[in-house]
């Protein structure tokens, strides 16, 4: 899906350092990480459905560089340079234990996407940290159904899945129904597909991402070897960890939290990548009680904080690591800890944003369905 996210972090970390050694201003150029987990499947019909319009202009790309001054090529030309020795040292350290390249520093057994549950406090990891999702089946949602889809266009590479076995779709259609009974219709009503697929053992377990700009619609991505264990039974613990943090993104930024009146915000309400939020939404709401009066030194740019320092600095603020990561993924954390464990009693931060939810009479509710339905009491 991304680009591996503690590369980037690393990169712009050595580009800071870089600048304020040399006092140069320094301009960054970066992807913007999608943080409600965007399918690539959407991504790609969007490119081939706009046509020209997103494609990349070279020639407009090129004329922008030529912009740039000599002085500030300069400067660049320096900073490159002094990059590439930093590399260079660095791929020496390495090669003493008999490591090459940064995808050797993380043992495979330590890593995990973005959305894969873990009991410690590395609940999550870097959802960059994966391989590409690759998709193996997609159900249409068809009231309360899933309906394997046999539209080659909805594929990758428009190639209908071959080889699914009987036993395989009853597993799907198992997790399926687990899925329905646990969350109350009132979220599952969002979700329109159901995608089955992987992006290898460890990696992201679940995902949700708009089908279109209305919010109005969802899917939800499962990865069949992360869901089901060694004995290819249903991690139902594993399974209500990850889909109560994603229902939370549903949640806070479906249609109903928009304000998609007018593209202009005016009102200065707290703005995602999906759109702008209403002032009354809950996003909105915990952004300005959570997030609005953060440091600036933990802001790298728009949406996009230097979560690990943020975290070392502030542990007692999030209930884990990967909630650091923005408001998105903070109250997405914050809700699976609502919903799964009880109301916290201590004076934290973290303690206040999971007891946030609690002043919603309609999220009380809620929660009890959802225990009731998963066997909580």
């Amino acid at each position: 899906m991304f680009n591996n996210l503690w590369k980037k972090n690393l990169a712009i970390a050595v580009i800071l350092t870089l600048t304020l050694s040399m006092g140069m201003i320094t301009v960054f150029a970066t992807n913007e990480t999608n943080v409600n987990d965007k399918n690539t499947k959407n991504a790609e019909n969007t490119i081939s459905e706009n046509g020209d319009e997103n494609t990349f202009n070279e020639e407009d790309d090129l004329a922008l560089w030529d912009e740039i001054s000599e002085e500030d090529n300069l400067k660049l030309d320096e900073l490159d340079k002094q990059l590439d020795d930093i590399y260079k040292k660095y791929d020496e350290i390495l090669s003493k234990y008999g490591l090459s390249g940064y995808d050797d520093v993380i043992p495979e057994e330590e890593s995990s996407s973005a959305d894969q549950c873990l009991d410690d406090d590395n609940y999550y990891d870097d959802e960059e940290n994966i391989e590409e999702f690759s998709l193996q089946a997609i159900y249409d949602v068809n009231n309360e159904k899933i309906v394997l889809s046999n539209n080659a266009k909805d594929y990758e590479n428009e190639v209908l899945p071959s080889g699914l076995t009987d036993e395989e779709k009853k597993l799907h259609y198992k997790i399926w129904n687990y899925i329905y009974k646990s969350v109350p219709k009132e979220i599952m009503k969002y979700v329109a597909v159901f995608d089955i697929g992987t992006d290898g053992l460890d990696g992201m377990l679940a995902a949700v991402s708009p089908l279109d700009d209305k919010l109005s619609k969802w899917a939800l991505d499962i990865d069949i070897e992360d869901a089901v264990n060694k004995q290819n039974k249903i991690d139902y613990k594993l399974l209500n960890e990850n889909i109560t943090h994603e229902f939370a993104h549903i949640l806070t930024l479906n249609n109903t939290q928009m304000d998609i009146s007018s593209n202009i915000n005016n009102k200065k309400t707290y703005e995602t990548e999906e759109g702008t939020l209403k002032e009354g939404s809950y996003l909105n709401k915990f952004y300005n009680k959570f997030w609005s009066k953060i440091d600036k030194k933990y802001i790298l740019g728009k949406d996009y904080y230097d979560s690990e320092k943020l975290y070392e600095d502030y542990p007692n603020s999030f209930v884990s690591d990967y909630a650091a990561t923005n408001p998105e993924e903070d109250i997405a954390e914050s809700f699976r800890v609502f919903i799964l464990e009880n109301k916290a009693t201590n004076s934290d931060i973290n303690s206040q944003k999971i007891n946030f939810f609690y002043d919603y009479k309609e999220l009380i509710e809620l929660r009890s369905k959802i225990r009731n339905n998963i066997g909580l009491k």
